[in-house]
């Protein structure tokens, strides 16, 4: 199963963007109103990709980008971990598609690139605060 993840911070977010792509996929979870700082389980479609994943139905789940995974490194970076142990390929639309695993082998660059971005990520959103 192929599940496209995204989220939004606010409710006055609207997600039409979410729509373009939507008959691509399996599956397209949205989180409207949640913040990036919210652990991924504990958001309502963030464990819902999480039992996909318990259930052994999710194969690769898509997100725009990696915020849309968490504004917290070490939780983004934890999410990402479950999500590989469990042989899920990620890909990142916004990093030109980059995937966690490229015909079954996992994707050197993506370890690098996944951890310098969660923490820009991070690092902008500490700058919003201010």
């Amino acid at each position: 199963m192929i599940v496209k993840y995204q989220r939004t911070s606010t409710v006055a977010q609207h997600g039409e963007r979410f729509t373009v792509d939507k008959g691509h996929y399996d599956l397209t979870l949205f989180d409207k109103g949640i913040s990036g700082t919210l652990p991924f389980a504990e958001r309502p479609q963030g464990a819902k990709v999480l039992q996909l994943i318990a259930e052994g139905k999710l194969k690769t789940l898509v997100v725009n980008e990696i915020r849309d995974i968490g504004r917290n490194t070490r939780n983004t970076i934890y999410t990402l971990g479950v999500l590989e142990d469990a042989g899920v390929i990620v890909r990142i639309q916004n990093l030109g598609n980059l995937q966690s695993f490229v015909d079954g082998i996992k994707n050197p660059a993506y370890s690098f690139l996944i951890t310098t971005v969660a923490s820009f990520y991070e690092m902008e959103l500490d700058y919003i605060r201010c």
